[in-house]
């Protein structure tokens, strides 16, 4: 495999934004496969809604069944301790010698990567594929000297997983924010209820 995406987070839960987003890259990228990462214990934000990482990633599943060019992976689920990015990297890089890596992040983390376990290294690893992001779109650090770096001209969609739960929890619809069978799955599992 040439080049391969790795798009990570807690997908908590997937939506059409995480998705749509996806899509584009992997194709503006020329990325043969784009991997969905959900990660067990987040390092840089707190989990919300308590959802098992296994919740999370069934949703992912669920959400990009039939689209053999999206994937998903438990490697981060299945590793003991938290959800460093550079022993994702490494682990995918091993299963998959020779391969290009292109991780997908978005402007709000771009701007605060010097707050990731070993960041230099990572750098030297990967591209960076940086997403717009909401509020964050348009502001980009340019210190990054000798890194990797393709911007995304990808839309810019206003669903949030956070106004997601919100509504589940008010037992609002949450049709057409996110596949259907993910919104079947929330609902017969109760998740977001609380």
């Amino acid at each position: 495999m040439a080049n391969l995406g790795i798009f990570g987070g807690t997908f908590n839960p997937v939506h059409y934004g995480h998705l749509i987003n996806a899509e584009r890259i992997r194709e503006s990228c020329s990325l043969e496969k784009l991997v969905f990462v959900p990660s067990k214990v987040p390092v840089h934000k707190d989990l919300a809604g308590d959802v098992s990482p296994e919740h999370r990633c069934r949703m992912v599943e669920l959400a990009v069944s039939g689209n053999e060019n999206l994937g998903v992976s438990d490697i981060e689920i299945r590793r003991e301790g938290p959800s460093y990015t550079i022993y994702t990297v490494r682990e995918i890089m091993a299963k998959y010698p020779g391969a290009h890596i292109h991780l997908v992040i978005g402007e709000d983390s771009y701007n605060e990567i010097e707050t990731w376990k070993d960041y230099r290294d990572l750098l030297g690893l990967v591209t960076l594929v940086v997403m717009r992001r909401g509020a964050a779109a348009g502001r980009r650090r340019t210190d990054l000297a000798g890194c990797r770096v393709i911007f995304a001209d990808n839309p810019v969609i206003d669903i949030s997983s956070t106004d997601v739960r919100a509504r589940i929890r008010r037992g609002l619809s949450v049709r057409y924010l996110l596949p259907e069978d993910v919104r079947r799955y929330i609902i017969e599992t109760g998740l977001y209820r609380a």
